[in-house]
């Protein structure tokens, strides 16, 4: 979403990390709860047709999308109510499907992900 907003100090990495993903220099996974995510962003700021384009872009992008199961769900509610983690639900759920796949990198500007053990954090400039 920092590549589609407005200007803003993360838009250009964001836009160059997408760029290195689209034309294959980088392997990226996401899961069905970041399209998730996108529509609830623009639909609440009355913007869902420009949501619907985000959406598709990011759809298009080279990216092996991951579903979201019941027993990550478990987790993420598992891992917030014994976490004093500053991870919102969503990214405990975001968290929860990287744990089911082994996945041990992620590049966020999210700054609640680096107390998470384990998990390395990069910001999309140093990829």
């Amino acid at each position: 979403m920092y590549a589609a907003g407005k200007s803003s100090p993360q838009k250009s990495a964001s836009i160059k990390f997408l760029a290195k993903v689209r034309d294959a220099k980088v392997m990226a996974f996401s899961s069905v709860e970041v399209l998730q995510e996108i529509l609830h962003r623009y639909h609440a700021i009355k913007r869902l047709t420009e949501g619907f384009m985000v959406f598709e872009s990011f759809l298009a992008l080279p990216i092996k999308f991951f579903d979201v199961t019941l027993e990550d769900v478990k987790f993420a509610k598992d891992f917030l109510e014994d976490s004093l983690s500053a991870l919102s639900s969503r990214d405990s759920l975001h968290l929860a499907v990287m744990r089911r796949k082994k996945i041990k990198k992620i590049v966020t500007y999210d700054q609640g992900f680096l107390g998470v053990p384990h998990l390395t954090v990069l910001l999309p400039h140093q990829v």
